[in-house]
């Protein structure tokens, strides 16, 4: 009996540590099927699908104005789009983000309109309705091509095509992950900023 007592005492000083643990494993599940975890497409119906455009060709998206629908590119469409453009601002945008580095599309478009810059966001996830709500941007609201990247792992397939539209530039895997705004002059990498205002 004194030794199941003792046992039952061992126990109960882990409990706090198996409670937690127990918990962590719960709350991992909800983590996976967050936005921004995965792209969103597959969770997309068929209508909200048909205003995304797998783009193959640049003249596809870009010299149209904003026609509400959702561009998926290729880092390679992307850079030969903006090779004529004079200055050119690259927002990546997450509908979620409550972060003080996220600031409204409109916001962006003010910001590059005061300083004739042309503004491309790119969607790191679908969320349609979020999407819709701010697109009042003057080009079309680009996403990364997930498909042609292989990947429906949103952090994998951002890197992949930040670290592309980058080029050989001489940029800190920081920067490359935790910044925001890329800015170009034709399709040659300048320099990115986490926030707009820096």
């Amino acid at each position: 009996m004194h030794y199941i007592v003792v046992q039952l005492k061992n126990m109960l000083k882990y409990r706090n540590l198996i409670l937690c643990l127990f918990m962590l494993c719960l709350s991992s599940c909800v983590i996976l099927d967050t936005p921004g975890f995965h792209s969103g497409y597959k969770k997309l119906n068929a209508s909200d699908k048909q205003q995304i455009h797998f783009v193959t060709e640049t003249k596809d998206f870009c010299n149209i104005q904003n026609d509400k629908k959702i561009y998926a590119v290729t880092a390679d469409l992307f850079l030969d789009c903006i090779k004529d453009k004079d200055i050119t601002l690259v927002y990546f945008w997450s509908a979620h983000c409550g972060s003080e580095v996220c600031i409204l599309l409109s916001a962006a478009q003010a910001y590059c309109d005061q300083r004739n810059y042309n503004l491309y966001v790119v969607s790191e996830y679908y969320d349609l309705p979020a999407t819709l709500l701010q697109n009042k941007t003057r080009n079309p609201i680009l996403s990364v091509n997930h498909l042609y990247y292989k990947t429906d792992y949103c952090p994998k397939y951002t890197r992949r095509f930040r670290k592309a539209i980058a080029g050989a530039a001489a940029i800190s895997k920081d920067e490359l992950r935790f910044s925001r705004f890329y800015f170009f002059k034709g399709s040659k990498f300048i320099k990115a900023k986490q926030k707009l205002t820096d």
